[in-house]
Formats: C-alpha cells, sequence, structure tokens
C-alpha cells in the first residue's frame, strides 16, 4: 500500500470515528451535563484497577492538579467519591457512585453491541494490537515537527 493511500484512507476512518465520538459525547454531555474529560475520568475510573488520582492522570496524559479538579467537579455533581487508600493514607482513589455506575452502564449498553460484534472479528491480541497500532501512529504523526508548531496554534513554514 502506498503511504498516500493510507493515509487518506487513515484520516477518512478517524474522521468517521470522530464524528460518532462527537455525537456520543454531545448526547452524553448534554444529558448529564458533563464535559468530555469528565467522561474520560469516569471511563478511566471504571476500567483502572488503580483508580488513584495519579493514574488516572497518566493514563489520559493529563496533569495531576487538572484531574483532581475534574475529580472534585465530578464528585460534587454525585458521580464519583473520593477514598484514601487503606495501604497509604497518601494515596485518594476514586469511586464511581451509583449515579455514577448508572451513566457508565448506560454508556456501555449503547456501545456494548458494538464491542460484541467486534470480538466476533476480533481476538483479544487483535484488539490490543490494533490499539498499540493506533497509539504509534498518533505517536508519530505528533512527533512532526510541523505538528507541534501547528498545535502550538504556530503557522509551519512552507515547503517548497
Amino acid at each position: 500500500m502506498e503511504s498516500r493511500e493510507f493515509l487518506w484512507s487513515y484520516w477518512s476512518l478517524i474522521k468517521d470515528a470522530s464524528d460518532t465520538k462527537i455525537a456520543l459525547t454531545e448526547y452524553f454531555s448534554k444529558t448529564y451535563e458533563l464535559t468530555q474529560l469528565q467522561v474520560l475520568v469516569m471511563g478511566q475510573v471504571d476500567s483502572l484497577e488503580d483508580t488513584s488520582i495519579r493514574s488516572i492522570a497518566k493514563s489520559l496524559k493529563r496533569d495531576h492538579g487538572n484531574i483532581s479538579k475534574i475529580c472534585t467537579v465530578l464528585e460534587e455533581k454525585g458521580f464519583v467519591y473520593r477514598k484514601r487508600s487503606d495501604g497509604d493514607s497518601r494515596i485518594v482513589n476514586i469511586r464511581l457512585t451509583k449515579q455514577g455506575e448508572d451513566y457508565v452502564d448506560e454508556f456501555r449498553t449503547i456501545v456494548a453491541p458494538f464491542m460484541n460484534k467486534l470480538s466476533d472479528y476480533l481476538t483479544d491480541g487483535d484488539m490490543r494490537f490494533f490499539l498499540r497500532s493506533m497509539e504509534n501512529i498518533n505517536k508519530l504523526l505528533n512527533e512532526s515537527e510541523d505538528v507541534k508548531a501547528i498545535r502550538r496554534k504556530e503557522v509551519p513554514p512552507r515547503r517548497q
């Protein structure tokens, strides 16, 4: 496959996936008055074994303080609560409340049919390979100096 064919096929697939994600995010954001990052934090609380604020921040590649503030907002809205670790009182774990569990269950109910169909076609290893591949593509794309300039809201140099 030529690189330009891969690029435009990849770009098209990412756009379609992004459109679906945006539609789901808008629905859940409006229904529950949550930001996209708040939704992601609750997803991490649901999926991670270690639900310390530090682990959630690391998994989302975000600042610890930022995630702590988001958890405070989610706590005020009744979606999560904080619990000090039994083993180390310096560690604060985040847990879903009943309201948070109901939210995650609704999200799963909508997305579960897709995941069930996906597992008919891909093994667990295939899905892990797919995610690693996506991470690598994203990492390579973000290593580009032009992309870095655009992310900093600068204009990249024109190619001659």
